[in-house]
């Protein structure tokens, strides 16, 4: 059998998020894909992590998933609940650099969830053209929702949704973790946080 060719090029689509100084949107698209060969060892191996999950969505393969919150799924009106989903996940992002800050720790990010295509012309129900076969919600590019050179600027530190699952990550990193939830103000804590 033939071997599976090697790429050799990956194009990256226009993006939103480059700086004056650096193209930050690319740069962070290739990590989301694994693609990105330009860190040292210790952005992988060292340091402390919060990992972010987002109860938001549900995601089922890599192109579909569902959403949790009745108040993002109108169909009728997807720049309407576009614009809820990106509320609620901005929120989420805050408390999560809050948090991490507050522990020590670097932030993983959740996936960012999109109802909406990012386009500069005429899109079909949310989406570039009538043939585009691209389920909502999808995840989106962290440039879509956020202007990336202020994260920069901001000095937040933080990690790709698909940092873990990235092989340059120790097995020791991946496999020491704590699963916490919080409670909602007012209800009981679970009785145990549970290891993962």
């Amino acid at each position: 059998p033939n071997p599976t060719p090697t790429p050799t090029q990956v194009h990256m689509t226009y993006q939103f998020a480059e700086g004056s100084k650096f193209a930050y949107g690319k740069r962070q698209r290739l990590r989301d894909a694994g693609l990105w060969l330009g860190d040292p060892s210790s952005y992988y191996e060292e340091g402390r992590y919060l990992q972010l999950v987002s109860g938001l969505a549900v995601q089922h393969s890599p192109t579909t998933a569902t959403l949790l919150d009745p108040e993002v799924q109108d169909a009728t009106h997807c720049v309407r609940s576009h614009l809820k989903l990106t509320s609620l996940q901005r929120q989420l992002l805050h408390d999560g650099f809050v948090l991490a800050k507050a522990t020590r720790r670097t932030l993983i990010l959740p996936p960012i969830w999109c109802n909406l295509d990012r386009f500069w012309t005429i899109m079909d129900h949310c989406l570039i053209g009538k043939r585009v076969e691209m389920p909502l919600p999808f995840i989106c590019p962290l440039d879509h929702s956020f202007i990336l050179p202020n994260f920069f600027s901001a000095n937040l530190d933080f990690r790709e949704h698909t940092f873990l699952a990235n092989d340059n990550v120790p097995a020791a990193l991946r496999e020491g973790t704590l699963t916490l939830t919080l409670a909602a103000a007012g209800v009981a804590p679970a009785p145990s946080a549970s290891r993962s």
